[in-house]
C-alpha cells in the first residue's frame, strides 16, 4: 500500500552534495536531477544465499570455549562428574541457547536478556545431570559438584557474552560489521527508516538505498539514499551489493508483490524486517495470537502503576540506601574538606525556573 500522498513522475529527487558522496562511498553512482529513479538492472545471476549467514558463529564458538574452560576448572578439583556428563551438560546448554535464538543476529544487544538466558540454560542443564547421576548411581547425587559446575559455567558464559556484546557494539558503531541493508519503499516511512538507521549504527544495519518503482517526491526534502530499482530488482541488487537485510516499509507495490518479495528474501537467505502499520502506537511489549491464520497483535503497554514498577522502585531505593551507607565515610571526608577549603554551604544550591515560572 502507498503513502497518503504519492506524487507521480519519472524524475528522481535530487541528492545533496553530502548524500552524493555517501552514495559514491557505498558503490553507487550519484543520482542526478532528471535521471530515472530506477537504475539499470545489474547483470548478475540470482544468488542462493546460505541461511547460516543469519547466525553469529562467533557467539557460538565463544560459548563453547567458555564451557570448555569451565569443564577444565571443574575437573582440576579432582572430585565431581566425569567427562561424559560434562559433555551432556555442555550440549544441553548450547542446545537451549540455540533453541531460544541466542545465536541469531540481533538488532538490539540486551545484556539482561543474555544473563537471563545464560542463567536458565545452565540451571536446566545442571538439573538434568543431577537427574542422570541419581538414576545411574545408588549413592546420593552430588549437589555440591553440580552447584560448583553451574556457578563456573554461568559466570564464565556471562562474562564471555558481556564482553562479546561490547566488542560487537564497538564494531557496529565503527561500521566494521554492519549488515548492508536496502529499504523497500521510498515514501515518508521509508525515509524515516533510513534516517533512523543512519543515526543509530549500533543496530548493525547500514542502509545503501531504496527499492521503489514510484518514490515519493517531497519538496525541499531530497532522498538521503539512491533508488536502486523496484521490488522486481531485488535478486540482482542483493547479488550486486552483497545485501544482507531488507526493511519493508510502505511502498506503492501491491499486497501480492510484497508477499512475493518476502518469499524472495527467504529464498535468497537475507533477513526481512517489516515496519508495521500504526507503528507509532506499537509498544516494545506485544503478544501475537493467530486466529485462523490471521495474526492479531495485542498491545501490552507498560503501566507506571504496575507491580513491576513497584518492585523496581523498591529495589532502587534499597540499592540507594545501601550505597549511601557504604559511601558515608567518603562523603563525610568530602564534607569536611569542602567546609575547610570553601566554607559553607556544603551543598550547592541554585534556583531553577520550571513550568509556569515556578521556582
Amino acid at each position: 500500500m502507498s503513502d497518503p500522498a504519492v506524487v507521480s513522475g519519472d524524475r528522481a529527487e535530487e541528492l545533496t552534495s553530502a548524500e552524493q558522496a555517501s552514495a559514491a562511498a557505498n558503490g553507487h553512482p550519484p543520482v542526478e536531477a532528471g535521471q530515472d529513479a530506477v537504475v539499470t538492472q545489474l547483470p548478475v545471476p540470482d544468488p542462493e544465499r546460505s541461511p547460516l549467514r543469519r547466525w553469529t558463529m562467533q557467539a557460538l564458538l565463544l560459548d563453547v570455549a567458555m564451557l570448555v574452560l569451565a569443564n577444565v576448572l571443574f575437573l582440576a578439583d579432582g572430585a565431581g562428574y566425569g567427562v561424559p556428563l560434562l559433555i551432556v551438560f555442555d550440549a544441553v546448554v548450547v542446545g537451549l541457547v540455540a533453541g531460544s535464538r541466542g545465536y541469531a543476529t540481533r538488532l538490539r544487544l540486551e545484556a539482561l536478556d543474555d544473563l537471563r538466558l545464560t542463567f536458565t540454560s545452565t540451571a536446566v542443564a545442571t538439573v538434568l545431570i543431577l537427574a542422570i547421576d541419581a538414576l545411574r548411581s545408588t549413592d546420593e547425587p552430588g549437589v555440591y559438584p553440580a552447584l560448583r559446575l553451574w556457578l563456573l559455567a554461568t559466570v564464565l558464559l556471562a562474562v564471555g557474552r558481556l564482553s562479546s556484546n561490547l566488542v560487537v557494539a564497538w564494531r557496529r558503531a565503527s561500521s566494521r560489521t554492519a549488515a548492508t541493508t536496502i529499504i523497500v519503499g521510498a515514501g515518508r516511512v521509508g525515509r524515516l527508516t533510513a534516517i533512523r538507521l543512519l543515526d543509530h549504527p549500533e543496530f548493525g544495519l547500514r542502509p545503501i538505498g531504496f527499492l521503489d518503482a514510484e518514490p515519493m517526491e517531497i519538496s525541499g526534502r531530497p532522498l538521503s539514499l539512491p533508488v536502486l530499482g523496484n521490488s522486481g530488482n531485488l535478486a540482482r541488487v542483493v547479488a550486486g551489493h552483497d545485501v544482507e537485510c531488507a526493511v519493508v516499509a510502505f511502498s506503492t507495490d501491491s499486497h501480492d508483490n510484497l508477499l512475493d518479495l518476502l518469499d524472495e528474501c527467504e529464498r535468497l537467505g537475507i533477513r526481512a524486517l517489516i515496519v508495521p502499520r500504526l507503528f507509532e502506537r506499537v509498544p516494545s511489549r506485544l503478544q501475537v495470537t493467530h486466529v485462523g491464520g490471521l495474526p492479531l497483535l495485542e498491545l501490552l503497554p507498560t503501566s507506571p502503576h504496575s507491580i513491576q514498577f513497584a518492585v523496581k522502585y523498591a529495589l532502587d531505593r534499597l540499592a540507594a540506601l545501601a550505597l549511601l551507607a557504604v559511601l558515608s565515610p567518603l562523603l563525610l571526608v568530602l564534607t569536611v574538606a569542602v567546609a575547610l577549603s570553601l566554607g559553607r554551604p556544603i551543598l550547592y544550591r541554585q534556583d531553577r525556573v520550571s513550568l509556569d515560572g515556578r521556582r
